[in-house]
């Protein structure tokens, strides 16, 4: 009897490391999929609200950049009442082929801080949103590298192997930008761990997406900071090189004075300089 007992118990754990086995090679053909077309399990979201000038200039380089990788693109409005701020989304909304993106308007203006939960409520309400993917932010006054995305993505996946963990903000600024001007606790190879990271340009993996939503609810982007520096095994980082630059200058919410301290960046944004100087969508925006 005892005997038959074991057996049985034997017999429960190979069926159940058999099913484990098998979940665990799904998920990788799933991955593989991804890769093999080119998409990444990613979903951004771009905030926007009455600064028509930046966000051209955040939409233009976009599209001159490899978001087409990414599974979801959003752009969520907090209630802008600027008619160029409209015409534009309404013409993001319309065009845009594959880098096409969905905008979402509130119709009521919660501000800055609060525009970002909100913006997060809306993502899981997607019938496209996946719990085991990411979530990329970024704010209306920042241009990027046209290798953004695929940069960040492979950046994260190589400090969750380095640190062993996915509980993980990487900012798309460098380590010296001023808006990541804090402690270095940890240097890698292509990130920094830091005490803090500033502005809004995100990396995180959804299964964070409760926190960073209440961190938001209780501060600005800084308690994003505060929340996540004072749990174990949760990291903030930055890339090496950056992958964004700040923009604004003017307005509410909008920085002054240099941010980027990154050679590179600058080098290769003043191959495209043109093409900012001249957005697709400012000529158009009466349209």
């Amino acid at each position: 009897m005892t005997f038959c007992i074991i057996l049985v118990i034997i017999l429960f754990f190979i069926i159940l490391w058999g099913g484990m086995t098998r979940w665990k090679f799904v998920k990788e053909r799933v991955k593989e999929s991804f890769e093999d077309k080119g998409i990444l399990p990613v979903t951004l979201l771009v905030r926007s609200y009455d600064r028509p000038h930046y966000l051209s200039q955040t939409i233009n380089s976009m599209l001159q950049s490899d978001i087409g990788r990414c599974k979801d693109r959003i752009i969520y409005d907090d209630g802008s009442k600027n008619q160029e701020t409209l015409a534009i989304l309404q013409n993001i909304a319309r065009e845009g082929g594959e880098k096409k993106f969905k905008v979402q308007y509130n119709t009521t203006n919660v501000g800055c801080y609060q525009s970002y939960p909100a913006a997060l409520d809306f993502i899981q309400s997607l019938q496209s949103y996946d719990a085991n993917g990411y979530t990329c932010i970024i704010d209306n006054d920042v241009v990027v590298k046209s290798t953004f995305i695929s940069q960040l993505f492979d950046v994260f996946q190589d400090a969750a192997r380095k640190l062993n963990s996915r509980n993980i903000v990487l900012s798309g600024f460098n380590p010296d930008n001023a808006h990541n001007k804090s402690a270095v606790i940890q240097q890698f190879k292509t990130f920094h761990v830091k005490r803090s990271v500033g502005a809004v340009c995100y990396l995180f993996s959804n299964h964070m997406i409760e926190l960073i939503r209440s961190a938001w609810r209780k501060k600005e982007d800084w308690g994003v900071n505060d929340i996540l520096f004072k749990l174990p095994n949760h990291f903030l980082c930055c890339v090496n090189s950056s992958l964004v630059n700040h923009v604004g200058e003017i307005g509410l919410h909008s920085s002054r004075g240099r941010f980027d301290s990154d050679s590179k960046f600058k080098q290769h944004m003043s191959v495209t300089k043109t093409a900012l100087h001249k957005p697709l969508y400012q000529n158009r925006v009466h349209n």
